[in-house]
């Protein structure tokens, strides 16, 4: 409840809720503020789906969204298709269920969120952005027709990732390479990799500025604490002659990668570098 007071001492102008029991605890908020049904949909095509933790199933969305506009808020919905999200049928199925939400509360609704989850290059060939807005632009045509309500969004990791890079160093490689230890993992920048799975744009480059440029072959990966569950998912395709000492370049982690790092053990990330432009290879 403190958390709600702060939002409205603040002015907040739009809350969100998924629960009749959350909706009581905003009986204190401004009659002049907009209250978002948030409701979610067994849906594939994300990364891992945010709807096992948030989201009223489309029956209780409809009593909620009917009680928000009896209660006297400003009534709208919002839904979230789930992280890293490529396929756009997600969001045309959501905003028709909402379509038919709104109907059969027989409420008017000012905004539809239709969240986050736009996907982020992570395997070298960059999502089809513009095909998901199109998408999603016809579906509400076609769903609510010319007077649709205000769309927002969420591009989180679609906007972001692109803004770091990460460089870890190779700090020891045993078994005939198979097995790496960085000076960075899960409990560092690496930490949305263990979620994520491995990315497909992994470079390794000497500590004299070199591209490795020899066939790839899985290693095992480890990162630098003494916990045996610092370890990337299995199979990091590493070019054959790394070395230890190379750095190991993971692109695309702007989203989560310092904003969840971690100092357990006293490693983590340190060193963030603004490069304003490239050119030719960096030599020590």
């Amino acid at each position: 409840m403190a958390e709600i007071a702060a939002g409205i001492s603040q002015d907040v102008a739009s809350w969100s809720v998924d629960e009749q029991s959350e909706l009581d605890k905003l009986a204190a908020v401004p009659r002049d503020k907009e209250i978002a049904v948030r409701f979610a949909l067994p849906v594939e095509g994300a990364a891992y789906d945010f709807g096992s933790k948030f989201g009223a199933a489309p029956d209780e969305a409809v009593a909620l969204l009917k009680r928000v506009a009896a209660e006297g808020w400003t009534p709208a919905l919002c839904f979230h298709p789930g992280t890293q999200c490529e396929d756009a049928a997600a969001w045309v199925e959501y905003i028709h269920a909402a379509k038919r939400i709104v109907e059969a509360a027989g409420v008017s609704i000012a905004r539809l969120n239709v969240g986050g989850g736009f996907a982020a290059n992570r395997d070298g060939v960059a999502p089809d952005l513009e095909r998901v807005f199109t998408a999603i632009k016809g579906a509400v045509v076609a769903a609510f027709g010319a007077n649709h309500p205000q769309l927002i969004c969420e591009p989180g990791r679609a906007m972001v990732s692109e803004s770091f890079t990460l460089a870890a160093r190779i700090k020891g490689m045993r078994q005939g390479g198979e097995r790496v230890f960085l000076n960075d993992g899960i409990y560092g920048g690496l930490v949305d990799i263990r979620d994520m799975g491995l990315p497909g744009r992994v470079e390794v480059v000497s500590a004299t500025g070199n591209h490795r440029k020899a066939a790839r072959t899985p290693r095992v990966v480890f990162g630098p604490t003494c916990d045996s569950l610092d370890r990337l998912p299995d199979g990091l395709p590493l070019p054959a002659d790394t070395q230890a000492g190379d750095y190991v370049l993971f692109p695309g982690l702007g989203a989560y990668s310092s904003a969840m790092s971690t100092q357990f053990n006293g490693y983590g990330l340190s060193d963030v570098a603004t490069v304003i432009e490239l050119s030719g290879q960096a030599r020590h």
